[in-house]
């Protein structure tokens, strides 16, 4: 199998970087990671985690350079990212407005396993409460006043 050559690694390596800026530009930027703001820092930009790899030349990424068309797409994400230019506010305002209902969509399933949990506790002590009851009628009635429930398991001390 032949590996693509250093002009086809380089495009790929571009395209990578700006399908995770783009991704940022909607979603925002991870915790602890930064967004390249120029060609150069964007050649430099190397991310294991990321799959993202270092190119030598920042004209790699310059208007005139041979992918204009990454290049365009890196001056939008980075327009979004970064809040320069025209449409910002706009794009800032329907970010807050999905982020704003995705907390509330998160509020309701945290309210909902809330729930869930509650109904599972109440289940599980409701069996523990049986399953104790059951143990104790099965000891012979004479030993039954010398043996001491557990804590918490539903039985009851004399």
């Amino acid at each position: 199998m032949n590996s693509p050559g250093p002009r086809a690694r380089t495009r790929l390596a571009f395209q990578r970087k700006v399908e995770v800026l783009e991704e940022w530009a909607r979603e925002g930027i991870p915790a602890g990671k930064s967004a390249p703001a120029g060609p150069a820092e964007l050649a430099r930009w190397a991310d294991p985690e990321l799959c993202l790899t270092p190119w030598g030349s920042p004209n790699v990424a310059s208007p005139n350079g041979p992918y204009p068309d990454l290049r365009a797409r890196f001056d939008r994400a980075t327009r979004l990212i970064h809040g320069d230019g025209g449409g910002s506010a706009r794009a800032l305002e329907k970010r807050v407005r999905d982020l704003e209902e995705k907390n509330r969509q998160l509020g309701a399933q945290v309210l909902e396993q809330i729930h869930r949990i509650q109904t599972l506790s109440m289940e599980l002590e409701r069996r523990v409460s049986l399953e104790g009851t059951a143990m104790l009628q099965a000891v012979p009635g004479d030993l039954q006043g010398k043996l001491r429930p557990f804590p918490g398991r539903g039985g009851r001390r004399e």
